[in-house]
């Protein structure tokens, strides 16, 4: 009787499919209590709109990244996915380059580091009426002055533009590191399945 070696059949990668699927709902739950799990620890999301609402907020935008470029990305080939980890991962970092600045530049304790507000850039763009006071006082001592509205000491247009741009920062952090966590576990998937065969 020959000894003839098992036929692949259509249905061998499935195991190695659904083991990766694991991953894959390993990460969006990983990733997804990421945001409030930093906030509530290290007091690092944005204050604007509000802590634990923009927490939840990026969460729902984690689990719609990971899930969208997971679906639309499984076809890409494996090289073309290795090259767009790398993009990924230097975009990922700007963004945190742009959040710390824009967070050191415009978040000020309202009293302490747990109770913060975004201000305007500095000291420029306070309301003109208030110059001459930043001879004696710091911008801290102005916004402590004015009951912590940061509205009351900067330019309106200017506290828009820096929570906004605060925001907008903290939420394509984690889009990209959600799109980078899908690629690695999509290239991840693909080495394996190669193996099984």
């Amino acid at each position: 009787m020959p000894n003839n070696p098992p036929q692949a059949s259509a249905l061998d990668p499935i195991p190695v499919t659904l083991k990766n699927c694991r991953a894959l709902v390993a990460s969006i739950l990983a990733l997804g209590a990421a945001p409030p799990l930093m906030d509530l620890v290290f007091d690092i999301g944005p204050p604007w709109p509000g802590r634990s609402g923009i927490s939840y907020f990026t969460t729902i935008v984690i689990w719609i990244v990971l899930v969208s470029t997971y679906s639309l990305w499984k076809d890409i080939a494996e090289k073309r996915l290795k090259r767009r980890i790398s993009s990924l991962a230097i975009i990922a970092f700007s963004c945190v380059a742009i959040y710390v600045v824009v967070s050191a530049t415009c978040v000020y304790n309202a009293p302490d580091s747990a109770n913060q507000v975004v201000g305007g850039f500095g000291t420029f763009f306070v309301q003109e009426r208030l110059q001459p006071l930043l001879q004696e006082d710091s911008v801290q001592e102005l916004l402590e002055g004015y009951g912590f509205d940061p509205m009351q000491v900067w330019e309106p247009w200017s506290v828009t533009i820096c929570r906004s741009l605060l925001l907008i920062a903290w939420l394509l952090l984690f889009g990209f590191l959600s799109m980078l966590t899908a690629t690695v576990v999509l290239l991840l998937e693909k080495e394996a399945v190669q193996r099984a065969r």
